[in-house]
Formats: C-alpha cells, structure tokens, sequence
C-alpha cells in the first residue's frame, strides 16, 4: 500500500498556509485507491419478496451501480424479516445471494428511488428492482459469482424469522461489500419455492466518488 500526500490546491507534499494542514490518500499496490474515502451519502431501499414465480434460479430483487456511474457502492447491512402467509408444508424455500457484473441490469420489474439518510445527501443512481413474476435478465447475460449467503424461509404460517447480515464488522472498511459500477447484488431462488414465502427488509449502503 501506498501513500500520496498533497495540499489544499492538489500540489503534492504542500501544506496549507493557514491550516498547516495535508490530505493523504492511500492505493493499494496496483494503483487502485483503498475506499472508502469520506462517502458523498448513506442511502437505503426496502426489499419485499412475495413470489409468483416458485422456480429456482429465477431472479426476485437486484440492486445494480450502472455501468459509466460515478461513485461505489459499498454495502453496510442487509436486514430481513422472512414469513409464511400460504398453505403450511413441511419445506423450506430458499434464496441466495449473489453479486453479478452486466452491462445493464435485470428488468420487468418494479423500480424504486433510493432513501436519502439526509436531505442535503445527492440523488443516488442506483437501481433497486423487484418482481414478485421474477426480473428478466440483461443481453448479454450476466455473470454470477459464488453466492455468499443464503436465506430458509419455512413454510408454516406459525414460524417467523429475523436476521440482519452484517457486512461490515465493526465498521471496517475492508469488510464491506463493493458494488463497482457494471456490478450489482441479486436475490436469487435457490429451491423450488413454496406459494407464500415472503422476505421483507432493507439494505443499507455508502456511496464514494470514484
């Protein structure tokens, strides 16, 4: 890792006249810069998952940085609340998630604004889409990395579970979950759904300017 240092005006190595003070910015070994640096706003979308569509592998919620954006999304904490409003069975519905990289994002379904945490904070370009039917992927297709979480859901009208995924332990900025621009996180059915398996929640996330 290394260390660039530079004043006020963005003259290296500079120290502000009335200040005294530099700045420092640090890269990692091949000249990428080590986020997050001061985020430009907190942000945060609701997820609510009632599937139509009870097939695995078909795709329920994606939030996606577009390509060409100018800031990264880094991923604080994903909170949930799963539920059982059909016929009681002896299973358990899954879901998985799983972070993808495409040209545009998934599309069909129902696109929501993100929540400013304050008023002064800039419009997010991020986008949050859902569908209860199942999203409709991009051409070409996307690309899937190794899911890093999944979810059960029973379903029985009697059991009910909250969890929240902490993806920054602590605060770390090491820990966080980053979403470049032409990458996103997907909600993904990894069973045979049950009708009535629901998951309701929020994610929460930082923006930095790349």
């Amino acid at each position: 890792m290394s260390a660039k240092i530079y004043g006020p005006n963005g003259t290296e190595l500079e120290i502000g006249a009335l200040n005294k003070a530099a700045s420092v910015e640090l890269y990692h070994s091949n000249g990428s810069p080590v986020y997050p640096v001061a985020p430009v706003g907190k942000y945060g979308m609701r997820i609510e998952i009632i599937p139509t569509n009870l097939t695995i592998n078909n795709v329920q919620w994606t939030i996606f940085n577009p390509v060409g954006n100018a800031t990264i999304v880094g991923l604080d904490r994903i909170q949930l609340q799963s539920g059982f409003i059909g016929t009681t069975a002896a299973s358990i519905s899954y879901f998985r998630f799983e972070k993808f990289s495409a040209a545009t994002t998934f599309t069909g379904g129902i696109v929501s604004p993100a929540a400013k945490f304050k008023i002064t904070y800039p419009v997010s370009n991020i986008i949050c889409n859902q569908l209860p039917a199942g999203l409709t992927p991009p051409t070409p297709a996307p690309v899937f990395e190794q899911y890093f979480h999944e979810h059960a859901v029973r379903n029985s009208t009697s059991l009910s579970d909250t969890v929240g995924i902490e993806i920054a332990g602590g605060g770390a900025e090491d820990e966080l979950l980053y979403l470049e621009p032409g990458t996103g996180l997907a909600i993904t059915a990894d069973s045979a759904l049950v009708l009535g398996a629901v998951l309701v929640g929020s994610v929460y996330w930082h923006e930095y300017a790349i």
